[in-house]
């Protein structure tokens, strides 16, 4: 008698598989050097875990990010680098939840950002303001540490920091921003959970460690992980993703 596929499929910390909740879209997982392409001691690729073929990639060996290492597992040192995916997203509505450590030094640089969407398949060249869907990024031109979410107009947001629910406020140059940034604290990884849900849709490129205006506006940042739903996971859906996370970077959850 063959084997169950579902016995066939790799167990992920504590056993739990996040291809098992929603509909997983995009899944970065460094700690899988097997996704990897490496360009001597740098990263020109991170192939798509989830098997839907949405690569993140750089060309150019400058720009590319280093590895680290987060609780002993890989881990995507982006010390003002950045990435693009390969291929469209077009989601109306999501989840994105993500691990991710803000570095020291003059941290984040002006309008640096951690991940985000833009409505439009050229990133960096030719993107402008008006292609914005969504960010994760600093809130300011200066250095500093507020963190907090770009979004269109049509765009809706609702985040989770460490498990717990984060209560937004108005930015200055971002729609929404973190009343307490669980990015504040150099060296510490945290886990960000975002619904985001938008009555349009369209093709949406996705960008790490960069704000698509201009490649200078990077987040010196270490990743650890990033999935995305092209769906809004339930509160039960979620928490366990977030409980997979929390044991395999050791980041505590509420």
């Amino acid at each position: 008698m063959p084997m169950s596929p579902r016995l066939l499929r790799p167990r992920q910390a504590g056993g739990f598989n996040p291809k098992t909740v929603g509909t997983l879209a995009v899944w970065l997982n460094p700690s899988d050097t097997s996704t990897l392409t490496y360009n001597g001691s740098t990263i020109s690729q991170i192939n798509d875990a989830s098997g839907n073929g949405r690569h993140f990639v750089q060309a150019t060996a400058a720009s590319q990010p280093g590895t680290t290492t987060v609780n002993g597992r890989n881990a995507l040192l982006f010390d003002g680098k950045w990435m693009r995916q390969t291929a469209l997203s077009a989601y109306a509505n999501r989840t994105v939840i993500l691990v991710v450590r803000r570095d020291a030094g003059t941290n984040p640089t002006a309008f640096g950002a951690v991940f985000g969407y833009r409505s439009s398949a050229t990133a960096i060249s030719g993107v402008s303001n008006s292609d914005l869907f969504f960010e994760l990024r600093a809130d300011s031109a200066s250095s500093g540490t507020p963190t907090g979410f770009d979004t269109a107009n049509s765009a809706t947001v609702v985040a989770w920091a460490n498990g717990a629910s984060a209560t937004l406020q108005a930015g200055t140059t971002v729609s929404q921003r973190f009343a307490t940034c669980p990015l504040s604290t150099a060296g510490a990884a945290a886990i960000i959970s975002v619904n985001t849900t938008q009555t349009g849709n369209g093709n949406k490129m996705l960008l790490l460690g960069v704000e698509g205006n201009a490649s200078a506006r990077t987040y010196l940042m270490t990743l650890c992980e990033v999935l995305v739903y092209s769906d809004e996971l339930g509160t039960t859906a979620r928490r366990a993703v977030e409980s997979y996370l929390s044991k395999k970077w050791n980041v505590a959850v509420t």
